[in-house]
């Protein structure tokens, strides 16, 4: 059996993970509005608190991003105060960037509002199918990074 997958089949999968995706990306959207952030704001902001020991370096890396997208979001979430920029104590070249206060009395509410917002959407499904779909994602974002 071969490995390769038909051109047609290829695109059917292509498309679906993408319409994923973007419902995802609006759901996120729509939860972000009230804190004043957009999806990908969001998002920095959550990998900064998963992960605080972090450069912009770490962060495009983290998030398939190059440093002319994730600079500029850095920039403005610190001005709305979301972030700050700390010198690293052992290296002065070296910043990292860190959540405030203000960043953390609302990441769980978001991970939360999203985690409740999506549970609906797998209303329906099996625990198996959960199983397969996570198993096939996986093997996916493995074949990805090669």
């Amino acid at each position: 059996m071969s490995d390769q997958i038909d051109a047609k089949k290829r695109k059917i999968l292509i498309d679906l993970l993408n319409d994923v995706s973007n419902r995802f990306s609006y759901i996120r959207d729509d939860i972000c509005v009230p804190y004043g952030l957009t999806s990908v704001q969001s998002q920095l902001i959550i990998d900064i608190y998963n992960n605080p020991e972090s450069k912009v370096t770490d962060l495009c890396k983290r998030m398939h991003k190059s440093t002319n997208v994730i600079s500029p979001l850095v920039n403005r979430l610190i001005e709305k105060g979301y972030l700050i920029k700390e010198k690293s104590k052992s290296d002065s070249r070296v910043y990292f960037v860190r959540i405030t206060d203000k960043s953390k009395k609302i990441v769980d509410d978001i991970v939360q509002d999203i985690s409740d917002y999506s549970l609906p959407c797998f209303d329906g499904i099996t625990e198996e199918q959960v199983d397969l779909v996570t198993l096939y994602l996986k093997k996916i974002l493995e074949v990805m990074n090669k």
